[in-house]
């Protein structure tokens, strides 16, 4: 049956791909910052990157020097800062400019007052909290959640937290949001529109939307 968001009590929402098309964006922006290092050696870090959905970039950087670039230990540190900070310019211009997904602004301003919303997203806190606030959407949400933390450490947080009591569900893009939805608790349903998640098919364990117009008018 179609996934029904009606009887949940708390919903807990990934940023990109979820709420923001910008996962197209930060892929680009993945390639875009190490491409100076070869096409090969860009392609094989954006396939990494999609592999890994939900991931700090911190991790990822520091996967790129170290196993694709093969940099010494002793001058690794530098590098990934210069990379990261290379993304994180790209990244705060893209968060501004992207669109949102379909639906997400209607479902969020329809649910009930008694819903609790949480974003736990891998990417980095200060970015998406900036991004949803010029865009209204911060209204919605009781936490914003992102990086430095990790989507684990902050879902965690939550759970320590009770606000993970009651019915919920994660809606997730990546293999990553649905692990974590079966660790907490939570029914997994999988934003499939501007998804990266190769494998999904093979892997999907939850329910599947194309985009939030789906749910409208079902709360």
């Amino acid at each position: 049956m179609p996934f029904r968001p009606d009887g949940y009590e708390l919903f807990v929402f990934d940023c990109d791909g979820v709420i923001l098309d910008s996962n197209g964006i930060k892929s680009q922006a993945f390639y875009d910052v190490v491409h100076r290092f070869g096409r090969e050696r860009a392609e094989r870090f954006v396939a990494y990157h999609k592999l890994r959905g939900g991931v700090s970039r911190q991790e990822k950087f520091k996967y790129f020097v170290g196993e694709i670039l093969g940099v010494d230990k002793a001058d690794r540190v530098s590098l990934e800062h210069e990379l990261i900070e290379a993304y994180s310019l790209i990244c705060r211009e893209g968060l501004r400019k992207c669109s949102l997904i379909p639906g997400i602004q209607d479902f969020l301003s329809g649910l009930p007052a008694n819903v609790h919303n949480y974003v736990v997203s891998g990417g980095a806190q200060t970015e998406v909290r900036q991004a949803l606030q010029e865009r209204n959407l911060d209204q919605f949400f009781s936490l914003i959640l992102g990086n430095p933390k990790s989507k684990q450490e902050n879902m965690q947080q939550l759970f320590d937290a009770g606000a993970l009591e009651g019915r919920g569900a994660y809606f997730g893009d990546a293999r990553l949001d649905m692990e974590l939805a079966r660790q907490f608790g939570l029914d997994f349903v999988f934003v499939s529109g501007a998804s990266e998640w190769a494998e999904v098919e093979m892997e999907l364990q939850g329910e599947r939307i194309y985009d939030f117009k789906e749910l409208l008018g079902q709360i």
